[in-house]
């Protein structure tokens, strides 16, 4: 009982040395800040407050796909982080959405929705691929489309003598999944789109183009042959006016006539 005794005085004796031992740094120091100029005392207050701050935002815009290895750190990634994004874009990469970015094992969930406010994605028309001049391995090479797809795409083509915008690839029966995976890679050179004369072009051109089809085409031959139709130059508007098509799908004719 008293070997446990000594021990326990011993024990009480060191912390409270310990004690007495930060209490002095701390006396200490006080002591030397307030015999500092006061200029200096302004300086360590100010040092010290700095360090108790909240870290500012370092947020700014960037483009995954040409950021440099100190912006990817600036805005929250390490070292390592950033160089595996960096190599990776090195060795062919490319961003082509936003969910591009939240698909590196490297950018958490946490850090992409902290980010993902100021992504942005500038891709050059150089990278994507034009959807008029494409050939069957350059659409076959795209995410999620094979020969299959690829032979709807160009059969849609060739019917509508060339596509004005992506997103007539739903026309051509991609599901809305797989056009959405693609559509960033893309672009449209419009003037490679074959127009037809509304006055003069065959019928069965007509029929065959998928805005038109049999049964519209039968009408406007009906009215171009009549006396009725006057004008040597028909236009959409008066097909529209005779109720040959509607509003809407005049519309979505549009740029494949020419008068």
């Amino acid at each position: 009982m008293k070997e446990k005794t000594n021990v326990s005085k011993r024990v009480e004796r060191g912390i409270l040395s310990l004690v007495f031992l930060l209490l002095l740094g701390q006396a200490i120091l006080f002591v030397r800040t307030w015999l500092l100029p006061a200029e200096h005392r302004k300086q360590a207050a100010a040092l010290l407050a700095q360090s108790h701050r909240k870290r500012p935002d370092t947020l700014f815009y960037f483009d995954p796909n040409y950021a440099t290895t100190d912006e990817f750190v600036a805005l929250g990634l390490s070292y390592k982080q950033a160089a595996v994004i960096v190599k990776w874009r090195m060795n062919g990469g490319y961003f082509w959405q936003k969910e591009d970015f939240a698909k590196m094992y490297t950018v958490s969930d946490s850090l992409y929705r902290r980010l993902e406010p100021y992504l942005v994605l500038n891709i050059a028309q150089e990278q994507r691929l034009e959807l008029n001049s494409a050939d069957s391995a350059a659409l076959d090479a795209l995410p999620g489309i094979g020969p299959y797809y690829v032979r709807r795409i160009l059969a849609y083509r060739e019917r509508l003598g060339g596509y004005r915008t992506t997103d007539q690839l739903l026309e051509a029966g991609l599901d809305s999944a797989r056009w959405r995976g693609i559509r960033a890679r893309l672009w449209c050179d419009t003037t490679r789109v074959v127009r037809l004369s509304l006055s003069s072009a065959d019928p069965a051109l007509l029929a065959r183009h998928p805005y038109f089809g049999s049964y519209v085409t039968s009408s406007l031959v009906r009215w171009r042959n009549s006396s009725k139709s006057s004008k040597k130059f028909l236009t959409l508007q008066q097909l529209v006016n005779q109720g040959i098509v509607s509003e809407k799908a005049a519309k979505r004719m549009d740029g494949y006539w020419k008068f």
